[in-house]
């Protein structure tokens, strides 16, 4: 009987080292609310009251916090001495600097923050960092999936899923795999030694939606 034919070896994936948090499956849709079905013609179907915003799952806003989440560090502010340079990414989430609420309850919320030495980045990647850190989303672009490694040789941001790879110092400009976007970008500042956002992500968050 004739072998079966051999699949081609698939190319070696870069060394990487796995960021402290757990990889979380893609996306899910949002769960639309379903309406009472009344039976018979004629009858009014009371109106669906909407639920009131989680400010957990609400997007970063200008001036919050960076904090780690909760299970690293108490959930504390990120320092600059935090964050050594060019090492691997930092997750962090944004927290609201007047109720003191953590934003962590959605996964569009996680952000990487990296440092490098300023004349490492492009000129529009400069634009957006404080004092050498740069943030960027933690959802890969191509399904929705955590960027939860790191290319240790060249530096990169490395998506577990797909193997899509993204330049840090490069407005996260894709350098390998699948993904058709950059991962956006989060705005820092400083606030003495501690970082703030200073304007939201400047592009959509997660994959592309299905058609």
């Amino acid at each position: 009987m004739a072998k079966p034919p051999e699949h081609p070896a698939l190319p070696a994936r870069p060394r990487s080292a796995s960021l402290d948090h757990p990889i979380d499956a893609p996306i899910s849709r949002r769960r639309l609310l379903q309406a009472a079905v009344a039976g018979g013609i004629g009858v009014n179907l009371a109106p669906v009251m909407a639920k009131p915003t989680d400010p957990r799952k609400e997007p970063p806003q200008t001036g919050d916090d960076i904090v780690f989440p909760s299970w690293q560090n108490d959930g504390r502010a990120v320092s600059l001495q935090d964050i050594e340079i060019a090492s691997p990414p930092i997750l962090a989430y944004p927290r609201d600097p007047t109720t003191q609420i953590v934003r962590d309850k959605s996964r569009l919320n996680q952000i990487l923050l990296v440092r490098f030495s300023d004349e490492d980045f492009s000129k529009e990647t400069q634009e957006f960092t404080a004092s050498g850190v740069v943030a960027y989303s933690g959802v890969c672009t191509h399904t929705g999936c955590s960027v939860t490694e790191w290319d240790l040789e060249a530096k990169n941001f490395l998506c577990p899923c797909h193997a899509s790879r993204f330049d840090p110092r490069n407005s996260a400009r894709i350098v390998g795999g699948p993904a058709l976007r950059p991962l956006p970008m989060l705005a820092l500042a400083l606030e003495g030694e501690y970082l703030k956002v200073r304007a939201p992500f400047n592009a959509r968050l997660g994959a592309n939606k299905k058609k």
